[in-house]
């Protein structure tokens, strides 16, 4: 059956190459059927259909385009694609949206739970808790920022940084009113 044609062979079990929508739905389909051919491949399959990848051990080599749905290391650009996986540590931004491990991602709440990695530049991390040069307000407020950080990277920092704190003026301010009351209390001793 392995040479039969995509117009004789409608719902195929084992191993075909069939153009029907439903043809691989209950199959265990061949590792090299081609997209267009294969719907519903369930294990190993380079599909294209949004659903193919879906209760599969995607191949680690799938490209983001034919991988919609991967569970396990897997290049993919799907919003979801990489909710409960161990991304790989060399995933691009731009095809990991939601990696909970040492992934380069520029997803708002991608590093909300991870530890990113310490060369993670600020335009890809947006909530990493530990050590990280990144520019938004709200990232440094539970971190212990690297003491290197610039002051126009970190904006909320807690410790070991040199940064312009947001309320600066509001502390001179303080300082200011510090420095008027010894003056009157001065004057009230003499």
């Amino acid at each position: 059956m392995s040479d039969i044609d995509c117009t004789q062979c409608k719902r195929c079990l084992y191993n075909c190459n069939c153009g029907s929508a439903g043809v691989c739905g209950h199959s265990a389909c061949s590792s090299n059927l081609g997209c267009s051919r294969c719907k519903r491949c369930l294990y190993h399959c380079y599909c294209g259909s949004p659903s193919a990848c879906g209760y599969s051990i995607c191949k680690t080599g799938i490209g983001c385009s034919q991988c919609k749905n991967c569970l396990y290391h897997c290049d993919c650009g799907s919003s979801g694609v990489c909710a409960q996986p161990t991304c790989l540590s060399y995933i691009g931004c731009s095809q990991c949206k939601k990696c909970l491990y040492h992934c380069n991602c520029n997803s708002t709440d991608v590093c909300g739970h991870s530890k990113c990695m310490t060369n993670i530049d600020c335009s890809q991390c947006k909530n990493c808790h530990y050590h990280c040069d990144c520019v938004s307000v709200e990232i440094c407020g539970r971190s212990k920022c690297k003491a290197n950080v610039g002051c126009s990277q970190c904006k909320n920092c807690l410790k070991h940084c040199n940064c312009n704190v947001i309320n600066g003026k509001n502390s001179k301010n303080h300082a200011k009113n510090r420095e008027k009351r010894g003056s009157k209390n001065r004057g009230k001793r003499n």
